[in-house]
């Protein structure tokens, strides 16, 4: 199956682009969080490839950061949420939104996503919340916390989440001062300073 397609963006669309991987169209569907970063038609494309196989269909999903295929991917797991929806979802809100809104057990703001009724939302939260954390902690840089030490670590987590560099060390440094530990772990440390990004 596709894993990766690197090209040139031969059409777009807020939910398809066609890429042209030497002279061969590969049809993508998108969500708008990756269509708001492509380059105009003409330029390179990298996109991670998510495929689907259906007796009547080949279809292939794209996304430009591994955030949001991993949190495609949770969510296509959960039982009732289809591609479409998934898609919806990442198109609503950003992978650090959508990763607080389950962790919180937000319910509302995931019925904020056209398509979304309260069941499923309550059912998002249940199967994924405690999930939704690990997504976040797999999307940053984090994986030598000796080298760097957790704040660093977290900071960098954020920035490539999509917070600028300035309130992310802020709301960090408010958690580390708050917390009564010497030592926090990247998990916790990251989940509290998403709910402060988050609430300001």
């Amino acid at each position: 199956m596709f894993a990766f397609l690197r090209g040139t963006l031969h059409a777009k669309s807020p939910d398809v682009v066609v890429v042209d991987v030497g002279g061969v169209g590969y049809e993508v569907r998108i969500p708008l969080s990756t269509y708001y970063q492509l380059a105009d038609v003409g330029g390179a494309v990298a996109l991670r490839i998510t495929t689907q196989v259906r007796a009547d269909a080949i279809t292939l999903y794209g996304f430009l950061g591994e955030g949001e295929q991993r949190l495609y991917l949770l969510l296509v797991s959960v039982s009732g949420v289809g591609a479409r929806m998934a898609l919806a979802v990442l198109s609503g809100m950003t992978v650090a939104e959508a990763a607080v809104a389950l962790t919180e057990k937000d319910v509302r703001r995931l019925q904020a996503v056209p398509g979304i009724g309260r069941k499923t939302a309550e059912r998002l939260v249940v199967e994924l919340k405690d999930k939704a954390l690990g997504l976040l902690s797999a999307t940053g840089t984090a994986a030598t916390p000796e080298s760097h030490g957790p704040r660093t670590d977290t900071i960098s987590a954020l920035v490539n989440l999509g917070y600028p560099e300035g309130p992310a060390s802020r709301a960090v440094d408010q958690v580390l001062e708050s917390l009564t530990t010497d030592s926090p772990g990247f998990d916790e440390l990251l989940r509290q300073s998403l709910q402060r990004l988050h609430r300001n």
